[in-house]
C-alpha cells in the first residue's frame, strides 16, 4: 500500500533495497531501459551503520548525471514504482489506475510493450483503467478491453475500433448522443 501512494524516501527505498538483495535489480533494470534508455539505479545501505537508504538514478547512463531518487520526475518515478512492485512481490493480479498519467505520449506506448512484456514473461496480469488514447491504440490488438459507463459494461472485446477515436475527441462520455444522432 506504501508503494502504491509513491512515497519514495521510505517504501520505494526499501523495496529496492530488497530487490537488490532478492538479486533481480538488473530484471528492473532491464525493464525501466526500455521505457528510459540509458536508466541504471545505485543502492547503497549498510544495515550496521547507515540510518537511510540511499539510492541514486541515471537516465544517462551509469555514473553520468546521476541523482538521488526523490528528485526523479514523476514520470520515471511512477514506472520505477510498477516494475519495482512486480519485480519484488510477484503478483497474481496487478491493478493500474491511469499509469499513463504523467508519461509522455510516445512513453505511453513503450509502457504499453513493456506492460505486455510484463504479462509474457511472468505469471502476472494487469488490469489497466485508463482514459489514454495511446495506450489503448498501444495495447489494440493484444489486450481484452471493457468500456464501462454509468457503472455498467458498456461495450467489451479485443479491439473496439470507435473507443480511440472517441477518447481522441473527448466523447467517451457522449457516446450514446452520438449514436442516437445528436
Amino acid at each position: 500500500r506504501g508503494v502504491a501512494s509513491g512515497d519514495a524516501n521510505l517504501y520505494l527505498r526499501n523495496v529496492l533495497w530488497l530487490i537488490e538483495h532478492k538479486g533481480a535489480l538488473r530484471t528492473l533494470e532491464n525493464w525501466m531501459q526500455t521505457l528510459f534508455p540509458g536508466f541504471w539505479i545505485d543502492i547503497s545501505f549498510d544495515p550496521k551503520k547507515d540510518t537511510v537508504i540511499q539510492v541514486l538514478v541515471s537516465v544517462e547512463g551509469r555514473g553520468v548525471r546521476s541523482f538521488p531518487l526523490e528528485l526523479a520526475g514523476t514520470g520515471l518515478l511512477q514506472a520505477l514504482q510498477i516494475f519495482s512492485y512486480v519485480t519484488l512481490f510477484e503478483p497474481k493480479l496487478l491493478l493500474l489506475d491511469e499509469p499513463d498519467a504523467h508519461l509522455h505520449p510516445d512513453n505511453q506506448t513503450t509502457l504499453a510493450s513493456v506492460l505486455q512484456t510484463v504479462v509474457n514473461q511472468t505469471d502476472t496480469r494487469i488490469l489497466i483503467s485508463t482514459h489514454s488514447r495511446h495506450l489503448v491504440d498501444a495495447l489494440h490488438d493484444s489486450a481484452r478491453m471493457i468500456w464501462l459507463k454509468d457503472g455498467g459494461v458498456q461495450e467489451e472485446g479485443h479491439g473496439l475500433e470507435r473507443v480511440s477515436l472517441l477518447m481522441d475527441l473527448g466523447a467517451l462520455d457522449d457516446y450514446d448522443k452520438l449514436g442516437a444522432g445528436g
